[in-house]
């Protein structure tokens, strides 16, 4: 006979932190490589999800957009550092972050973390909130340069 409350601590205690870290994507450059390889150089055995802007929030988002959401999608989900891919439609990760209940919420170190919509959504759920990286590339500015020449 297994005790229940044995049985929760132990699975509790073997679940991999969930990082939850979300953004349009389109023009993956080394920039968002290196984010998602300092996740997991900070948490090792973390469960990486990468949540993708849908279509038709991207294109609010961006002046130009080159690659679909899924296309976007199947891209990431090709690197070896990422354990899932999501794509959502709303304007903002809430959604996904109130469905996945992820330990952390990453974003990259150009946003402040008390100025992101998700914040005090986050802290009210438990979800500790993290800016981490340097700004290297911006996919609008490589669009940019890639339409002038």
């Amino acid at each position: 006979m297994t005790c229940p409350s044995v049985t929760s601590s132990i699975e509790t205690m073997s679940k991999p932190l969930k990082v939850l870290t979300t953004g349009v994507f389109d023009l993956f450059h080394p920039g968002h490589l290196s984010l998602f390889h300092l996740i997991k150089t900070r948490w090792p055995d973390c469960h990486l999800v990468v949540g993708v802007n849908g279509d038709r929030r991207t294109h609010e988002l961006k002046e130009r957009v080159l690659f679909t959401a899924v296309e976007r999608a199947a891209l990431i989900g090709e690197l070896s550092c990422v354990d899932e891919v999501l794509i959502f439609e709303h304007d903002t990760p809430k959604q996904i972050i109130f469905m996945l209940q992820p330990d952390i919420f990453v974003k990259g170190g150009d946003w402040n973390v008390e100025e992101l919509p998700e914040y005090e959504m986050c802290r009210e759920n438990g979800v500790e909130v993290v800016c981490m990286g340097e700004k290297t590339h911006n996919s609008s500015d490589l669009k940019r340069r890639l339409a002038s020449d």
